[in-house]
């Protein structure tokens, strides 16, 4: 899967944008990002975003550990993990 896949993920719709998102409080920080709570602007459903900061994950080599994450939580159902809606 290319980094074209990857944006496009459940945006056949839009393409969606941060500023289609409103945040309401940041859940959690770790080491190359942050976690916020956010409301979608069309249908007010919240959603929690995980905020990853590109440079520092190209710095330590870890965009193909990311992408592993996205995919794998694109292709799980589960009752304990949380569902990926949109990725971008």
């Amino acid at each position: 899967m290319d980094s074209e896949d990857l944006n496009n993920y459940n945006n056949s719709e839009k393409k969606l944008k941060i500023e289609d998102f409103v945040t309401k409080i940041v859940l959690g920080k770790g080491s190359f990002g942050k976690v916020v709570l956010v409301k979608k602007n069309d249908n007010n459903h919240f959603y929690a975003m995980k905020i990853l900061k590109k440079a520092k994950l190209d710095k330590q080599a870890q965009v193909n550990k990311v992408i592993v994450e996205r995919n794998i939580l694109a292709g799980i159902v589960h009752p304990f993990i949380i569902k990926l809606y949109y990725s971008f």
